[in-house]
């Protein structure tokens, strides 16, 4: 009718799965829900009963997820336009299946255009986050009071994938192009620093890591295909 008022359109209901993130299926530690994104919008799905909740809160596509060991924080990064900063959003998990409009924070605007991935420590008190391509930084954020710790350039060529230590909250990778490097961060001075993996003459581009539960290797997948211990 000419004037009306236009009324908002709830989301009720999504089929279908992209499958386009890395790491963008995840199986939340209740053994019940799995979470995913599709588009700008975070969808938890309980498998038992089929009830879905919806996370609103991004403004562009959701590049990145992840969900704390204990299953309390959920974690959500996108892409922008080139030049404009791309947020991460801390979510509440009991929150959101309660009530989604309130369960999001947004972490200070940091990263350029994407986020590339994102990680918690083991206790979840800390998140790593990485921006794409055209940012390129490693950051450090603490989950209890929403701010930075620290940040750093993760490497010379572009870094894909971010994953913690299982038994330490000062301790991570990241990998990328030519490169896999181990951090430790400095809680008390509020810095990181990086020993990088000796790779000799070998030349891939790490996609995946995933750290042996002693903590002693980690196993990095890449693009040609084959699969390494360090």
């Amino acid at each position: 009718m000419s004037g009306a008022k236009p009324r908002d359109v709830e989301l009720v209901t999504a089929l279908g799965f992209g499958g386009n993130v890395s790491h963008g299926l995840l199986s939340h530690p209740n053994g019940e829900d799995i979470i995913y994104p599709l588009g700008s919008t975070v969808v938890v799905k309980n498998v038992r009963t089929g009830k879905q909740w919806f996370l609103h809160g991004h403004t562009d596509k959701v590049t990145c997820l992840t969900v704390s060991a204990d299953g309390r924080w959920l974690a959500s990064g996108q892409s922008t336009h080139i030049g404009f900063k791309a947020p991460i959003i801390l979510w509440d998990f009991a929150v959101a299946k309660q009530s989604p409009a309130e369960a999001g924070t947004k972490l200070g605007d940091f990263h350029t255009q994407k986020v590339q991935g994102v990680a918690f420590s083991p206790s979840g008190t800390y998140l790593a986050s990485l921006g794409g391509a055209d940012d390129n930084y490693l950051a450090i954020w603490n989950t209890t009071t929403g701010k930075q710790v620290t940040f750093a350039t993760a490497s010379t060529e572009s870094a894909l994938t971010v994953e913690f230590f299982h038994g330490r909250d000062d301790m991570l990778v990241t990998a990328g192009f030519h490169h896999l490097r181990r951090w430790s961060i400095d809680l008390d001075a509020e810095k990181l620093d990086a020993v990088n993996a000796n790779l000799g003459s070998l030349r891939r581009v790490f996609k995946c890591v995933a750290i042996s539960d002693d903590d002693k290797y980690a196993f990095c997948g890449s693009t040609t295909g084959d699969l390494l211990r360090i």
